[in-house]
């Protein structure tokens, strides 16, 4: 056929993740001329992952920030009693 081939090296399941701080400087600093709501500071231990594996061959970071609005707790309460009691 096409005569590709690949090599497989056996590693860790996980490796931790090398932070790209020049990258996630760049990316907070967009998210904060676009107003990204509840953006957050990175975390401090982020452990390991499978995205801590790609790391090794591309450069990446994580932010925190919201996808919706901050949902009132009591709310949040609320909507979780209803889903009790409405069962599976």
């Amino acid at each position: 056929m096409t005569g590709t081939t690949c090599e497989i090296e056996r590693s860790y399941p996980f490796q931790a993740k090398i932070p790209c701080l020049t990258l996630n400087d760049l990316i907070m600093e967009n998210a904060r001329k676009f107003e990204a709501p509840q953006l957050a500071g990175p975390r401090e231990k982020t452990g390991s992952t499978d995205f801590g594996n790609v790391m090794y061959d591309v450069p990446g970071c994580c932010i925190r920030t919201a996808f919706v609005p901050e949902v009132p707790r009591r709310i949040r309460r609320n909507i979780s009693m209803r889903e009790r009691r409405a069962g599976p």
